[in-house]
């Protein structure tokens, strides 16, 4: 897998919440193929400074991922 994974403005919450989950929860079998995909942890999260679409945020939270004001 090649590129970057994102939402958009136009997509409902529940596919923006499984969409980032899957990522997630496939990072390490994408890392396998691509070994760029391993360095991407949750750590990057702070190099966000936008706003991250409400659907993923669902599973940041659900998750224990720590977001800042500005990217809810």
């Amino acid at each position: 897998m090649k590129g970057a994974i994102h939402t958009t403005t136009k997509m409902d919450d529940d596919t923006a919440y499984q969409l980032t989950k899957t990522y997630w929860d496939n990072k390490a079998a994408m890392a396998e193929g691509a070994a760029w995909w391993g360095g991407v942890d949750a750590g990057l999260m702070s190099n966000i400074t936008g706003k991250i679409h409400p659907g993923a945020v669902r599973y940041y939270k659900e998750a224990g991922i720590a977001l800042t004001e500005d990217q809810m």
